[in-house]
């Protein structure tokens, strides 16, 4: 029973006997996870027991006091028992907060005792109320994260994590852990597990929010940029963390088209660059996704995108040997044809996509092939449009990558569009290659093609 057991701790305590003292916590420990035995406890000097364990100078004794208290706590993960025993609940959190949480420098009890806490409020919504009851937001952004260690900064930034869901996406708990992030970001001793966690904890919570405006809050509060700043510059970050943050930011520009330029302005276009050239099959899919939703923007958005050189790489990942690969790049490069102006798709020609182009009719995979006529089609069309002068320099480029041989050859595919694309530009470079023909000779090929 703990009543005996604590009567001999306090014994063995004038005694010294350490060794005593710690077989009556465990057996203490053990009996109150039963919340009538915490009773019997609570009334029989449990409190002045591990208040002196805490004030001692042995480690061992200082944490098995405090996890008394933790597994008294989270005895309680039923909701009508916690809702029974409403004031003890609170008695047993506010303990952490009086006892534990007031010195940082304890840093082994502090890591502790925000794990029970955080695990406290791992249990639902009703727990986290009483969480917040006991530790307002006031309280809560008070910690200074710049001094604490690693261990203790990462269990921190788990409990924030875990009350996140708590606040709506506009509410004073929500912006405090907002800041407590971008505190944390900015630390020299930040470690790569922690900005996964904070990925990790806004993704979770966007299920939870209107997505729209969950994403524009953070990216108002530039978060955005300060995870983009802290990863880039990190090499030994960058491996780890490309991912979680490229998921972020792809549901991000998912959730609405508004928030392109805002990600590409905190810097979303050097992830995407990085993600390729890393070249992880998972970042390299999740990439193209961006890609789609930027490529489907503003004419703006799409011309960052394409001084940034993003749309070289996508002609490459058409041949991919991954299937799902192939079809991302697909919809982005199909997104990017359909709303790029005749001058961003001309300016292709200039940064030499010509021969990647024609690399694509090599392929055996009908679509990949599809993809490569279509997207020839769409320069010669766009080139005749923004500056026939270079029609010439088109054809010639296309010529020396062997896109009219290429072309013949596909004048007799199965598929009814490769054959009808293959035959246009077939007759477009045949009709060329007389000087006498101009471009309006050009237009009306094109046109009957």
């Amino acid at each position: 029973m703990p009543v005996e057991n604590i009567g001999a701790a306090l014994e063995a305590l004038e005694a010294d006997d350490t060794k005593k003292v710690l077989e009556c916590l465990e057996n203490i420990r053990k009996a109150v996870r039963e919340p009538l035995a915490l009773r019997l406890a609570l009334n029989s000097k449990l409190e002045d027991l591990c208040q002196k364990c805490l004030s001692s100078g042995y480690v061992k004794l200082r944490r098995e006091a405090l996890l008394i208290y933790a597994d008294s706590l989270l005895s309680f993960k039923d909701n009508e028992l916690a809702a029974d025993n409403y004031e003890l609940v609170k008695d047993l959190l506010a303990f952490f907060k009086a006892e534990v949480l007031r010195d940082a420098s304890r840093s082994d009890l502090f890591k502790e005792a925000l794990d029970a806490l955080t695990q406290w409020c791992s249990y639902g919504k009703a727990f986290r109320e009483t969480f917040l009851v006991v530790y307002p937001v006031e309280y809560l952004k008070d910690f200074d994260v710049y001094h604490m260690p690693s261990t203790v900064l990462m269990s921190y930034v788990r409990l924030m994590r875990a009350i996140l869901l708590q606040g709506r996406s506009r509410s004073p708990l929500f912006e405090t852990v907002l800041n407590i992030y971008k505190k944390t970001l900015s630390y020299t001793g930040v470690t790569c597990e922690m900005v996964i966690e904070i990925c990790g904890s806004f993704k979770g919570a966007a299920v939870e929010f209107e997505r729209e405006d969950f994403f524009g809050v953070i990216l108002s509060s530039r978060l955005a940029d300060t995870l983009v700043r802290h990863v880039m510059t990190n090499v030994n970050c960058q491996r780890k963390c490309l991912n979680p943050m490229l998921a972020l930011f792809v549901d991000c520009l998912a959730s609405s088209n508004n928030h392109c330029k805002e990600l590409i302005d905190q810097g979303i276009l050097n992830v995407l660059l990085a993600c390729l050239k890393e070249n992880q099959s998972k970042d390299v899919e999740l990439t193209c996704r961006a890609l789609t939703n930027i490529f489907a923007c503003s004419h703006e958005v799409l011309d960052h995108a394409l001084r940034a050189d993003l749309a070289k790489p996508l002609l490459f990942l058409r041949e991919s040997f991954d299937e799902r690969i192939r079809e991302e790049s697909h919809r982005a490069l199909s997104n990017l044809f359909a709303r790029a102006t005749p001058r961003q798709i001309f300016s292709l020609v200039e940064i030499g996509c010509v021969a990647l182009l024609a690399n694509l009719l090599r392929s055996r995979i009908p679509d990949v092939v599809l993809d490569g006529l279509r997207a020839l089609f769409a320069l010669v069309s766009a080139t005749r449009l923004h500056d026939p002068l270079k029609l010439t320099e088109l054809h010639r480029q296309m010529e020396a990558n062997g896109v009219k041989t290429l072309s013949e050859s596909l004048k007799l595919h199965e598929q009814t569009e490769i054959r009808s694309l293959a035959t246009g530009i077939y007759n477009y470079m045949a009709f060329t290659l007389d000087s006498s023909n101009g471009p309006a000779d050009e237009k009306t090929v094109i046109s009957k093609a």
